[in-house]
């Protein structure tokens, strides 16, 4: 998060984050990440790679707590 707090939209940093709150099962905020990190730079494989593993782990949690 320090270095995003320095470069925003640092790729790298926001992938990182994406797939360290990922693992926590911060799915949410994970995806959140990861998602900015595609935007910024749509050719990122690693962090399109995570987004779309996140995408179904938080479909699954939002209808088990429906």
């Amino acid at each position: 998060r320090f270095l995003l707090r320095l470069d925003p939209d640092d790729v790298a940093a926001l992938t990182k984050l994406g797939r360290g709150l990922s693992a926590r099962g911060q799915t949410s905020e994970a995806l959140a990440h990861l998602s900015s990190a595609v935007r910024i730079k749509p050719d990122e494989d690693q962090a399109q790679v995570l987004a779309h593993g996140t995408v179904p782990t938080l479909k699954r949690w939002k209808h088990a707590h429906k």
